[in-house]
């Protein structure tokens, strides 16, 4: 399908012509969207050819991360970024992969303030900023996105994330008042997080009403299987459940909430074998479970850290390993100082007592000298 096909019948230039005026607290949401379009339209190198910088860079940007290659993605970020002050939100992004995709946390801080500091109509980056609290332990992460001011064309964009923001750290009743009212206002992503929310009140049937409603709208939200898979085990209907967490699997991949309850659910099967494999999982690159079948790990043991770990997680049922981290630091589970990726639950099952493969280097690992290299890189181009 042609890309114009996604944009109206214009082409993606035009588009991005349109809409480069915007410089207000639309406008990172009003680019993500049309990034996600390009990568569904399979957008190609070629097709960024008639586009002016800073575009071009953006949009071939946005190709490198949804290929894994983060190290590219930031070059072409850092470049366009330079091109004029008024796009400097772009550097927007680059906190984003330091944060949610490389654990960089010291250099994920460094840019998001820069943001705040040069782009104030920004709001997504005092989200952003809440995030990074969260995920290096924060004890109160939640007070800088508490007094934040928003037009009134961003508040149910902003009242989604600040109410997941809020779930995420336990705050459930703060949480469902934001998300009323951003739901109320027609935000899809409001019906996630409220069902998460509710789901952390014990109010199951409420949730799973909200979560049924999301997943009519999109059928495939991950976020919203996993949380309806968990309302669905605790509401009984365990063949219900074992659906939605089969399908956000098969859909993602390895989810670690996914996993933990579809655990659960074998366990009240009496299924250990199985619910073994499902602990098995949640080492993500790790899936043998002999060393776990061979230990005196019995199911009783085995159920007390699966729910545990989902009391840890509060309402967080996403895969970040910045969110993983921050869930782990709330269970006062000591945290290497630099953890590799990926190796999170490893180091948890292990402090717990719980027999755990070793670490396995990370290819996809990126270190802070190699970002600061990239950056240098795209400097001389």
């Amino acid at each position: 399908m042609p890309v114009q096909d996604h944009f109206g019948g214009e082409t993606l230039a035009a588009s991005f012509a349109k809409i480069d005026p915007l410089l207000d607290s639309e406008a990172v949401i009003t680019y993500r969207k049309l990034r996600d379009m390009m990568l569904k339209a399979q957008f190609d190198r070629k097709q960024s050819e008639g586009l002016k910088s800073p575009w071009r860079e953006f949009c071939l940007a946005s190709l490198e991360w949804a290929a894994g290659r983060d190290l590219e993605a930031l070059k072409l970020l850092d470049r366009g970024s330079k091109v004029s002050p008024r796009y400097y939100w772009m550097r927007y992004y680059i906190a984003e992969i330091l944060l949610r995709r490389l654990d960089l946390y010291g250099l994920a801080r460094e840019e998001i303030q820069s943001v705040i500091a040069k782009c104030p109509w920004l709001w997504e980056a005092r989200c952003l900023w809440t995030e990074n609290l969260m995920a290096v332990g924060h004890p109160d992460p939640l007070k800088a996105v508490k007094s934040v001011v928003v037009p009134e064309h961003s508040r149910a964009s902003f009242l989604a994330w600040r109410g997941a923001l809020e779930m995420w750290w336990g705050e459930y009743d703060a949480a469902v008042k934001d998300l009323d009212i951003s739901a109320g206002m027609d935000n899809p992503d409001a019906l996630c997080w409220r069902g998460g929310a509710l789901l952390g009140q014990g109010k199951l049937a409420e949730s799973k009403r909200d979560l049924d409603k999301l997943l009519t709208l999109d059928p495939h939200d991950p976020e919203g299987l996993v949380l309806r898979g968990e309302a669905n085990r605790r509401l009984g209907r365990l063949d219900e459940a074992l659906k939605d967490l089969a399908d956000v699997i098969a859909i993602s991949g390895d989810k670690p909430w996914a996993h933990v309850n579809r655990a659960l659910i074998h366990l009240e099967k009496k299924n250990l074998l199985e619910a073994y494999k499902d602990f098995a999982r949640l080492y993500r690159d790790h899936h043998d479970i002999a060393g776990i079948a061979k230990s005196p790990f019995t199911a009783a043991k085995l159920k007390g850290f699966l729910e545990a770990a989902l009391k840890a997680g509060r309402g967080c049922r996403r895969s970040d390993p910045h969110l993983i981290t921050g869930v782990m630091r709330a269970a006062g589970v000591p945290i290497p100082a630099k953890p590799a990726p990926g190796s999170r639950l490893r180091y948890w099952v292990r402090t717990l007592g719980v027999p755990a493969p070793p670490d396995s280097p990370d290819a996809r690992a990126v270190t802070e000298e190699q970002v600061l290299a990239a950056f240098k890189t795209a400097k001389k181009k």
